[in-house]
């Protein structure tokens, strides 16, 4: 599978912020959302008077320490902003592109997250709505301008006003690297001195159950050539999926779900046949390519996520149709239930021949 890239900013000729190289080596499930943007601005708005004076912001601040709240009250979301655009930091919330401006500052200021959860619905931000960000040194309100899709690697053009940009991988369902980024422009309206912020939510955290015998595999993506697709959410109502992603939870839980895929695989290429019997409840009957030398992913992973009305995951699908083993193509199918506690365990395996392969 891709490794995740991550390609940071930099200030270039004529006040453009343009997408350079630069490798991401940690968990390479998405691409954390690389701050591409759109190379002009439209001129709007009078420059902001506050309404009161805010602070200074900092020369420089630690990387992945905490700069400040992000909430769009459209969206439901309130994450925290992070220094910095690695891995690490996109995580746990929202991260400030270092290269660009402080919130508030004159020029642009880049805020990325990932697409599949704490920015999976910013094309339902229209013109006109609010982003607010609070910061130590104040309080600012941005209004949404528009909304654009680029090739990654697009200049950004920033100027004397200040500015935002939320960016994040685009499609924002998929789960693979993408070639292109969505972006949502706003600029200043209103700034004032710092004031209380409400502390964001913080994802539940999910337990794949995974016998003992198979934990000591690399079970990660890290090791594993796992091509990524789509994360869904069949019949799911609107607002439970804005619920369950607006925290990080969907990306903590995938994650789970490629242990649970990887340690089928073990199991099976090993022989491990008591932890195979643990590994699914109630256990299965043993797949066609039980003890095959390679197995190998050659389409992609695509998960398919159950929600409960308040946005509580109950079920999991894992689905790849070109699994390659025994010399043949199977399609796999695993099914997975999700605890009120958070443990995901496998439930059922079907595996199928490619009539083509």
């Amino acid at each position: 599978m891709h490794r995740m890239r991550r390609r940071p900013w930099q200030w270039a000729l004529a006040g453009a912020l343009v997408l350079t190289g630069g490798l991401l080596a940690t968990l390479p499930l998405w691409l954390p959302p690389a701050a591409a943007a759109y190379g002009t601005w439209a001129a709007a708005g009078r420059p902001v008077r506050p309404a009161r004076h805010p602070g200074t912001p900092p020369a420089a601040a630690a990387a992945g320490s905490r700069v400040g709240i992000l909430r769009i009250p459209a969206l439901g979301l309130t994450v925290p902003v992070l220094q910095g655009d690695d891995e690490a930091v996109l995580w746990q919330g929202a991260g400030h592109v270092p290269a660009s401006a402080w919130p508030g500052e004159p020029g642009t200021s880049v805020l990325a997250a990932h697409n599949a959860t704490f920015f999976r619905h910013l094309n339902r931000l229209r013109p006109g709505q609010a982003v607010e960000v609070d910061t130590g040194w104040g309080r600012f309100i941005f209004r949404v301008t528009g909304r654009r899709v680029v090739p990654a690697g697009s200049p950004l053009f920033t100027g004397a006003r200040p500015r935002l940009v939320l960016e994040a991988c685009y499609p924002l369902n998929a789960l693979y690297l993408t070639p292109d980024r969505y972006l949502v422009l706003a600029r200043l309206v209103q700034a004032a001195a710092p004031g209380a912020a409400p502390a964001p939510p913080r994802p539940p955290a999910f337990h794949a159950a995974i016998p003992p015998a198979l934990t000591g595999y690399p079970l990660g993506l890290a090791h594993n050539p796992l091509p990524m697709g789509i994360l869904t959410y069949p019949a799911a109502p609107a607002g439970a999926v804005t619920a369950f992603t607006r925290n990080g939870a969907s990306l903590v839980l995938a994650r789970q779900a490629v242990h649970l895929w990887e340690a089928v695989q073990y199991a099976a290429r090993y022989r491990r046949v008591h932890a195979w019997q643990a590994l699914i409840v109630p256990p299965a009957a043993l797949p066609p390519f039980w003890g095959a030398a390679g197995i190998r992913d050659l389409g992609p992973l695509n998960l398919a996520v159950t929600l409960s009305a308040e946005g509580r995951p109950r079920g999991l699908v894992m689905e790849d149709s070109m699994v390659e083993a025994a010399g043949r193509i199977w399609a796999v199918r695993m099914t997975a239930r999700v605890t009120a506690g958070g443990t995901v365990t496998l439930t059922g395996i079907r595996v199928q021949p490619d009539p083509a392969g």
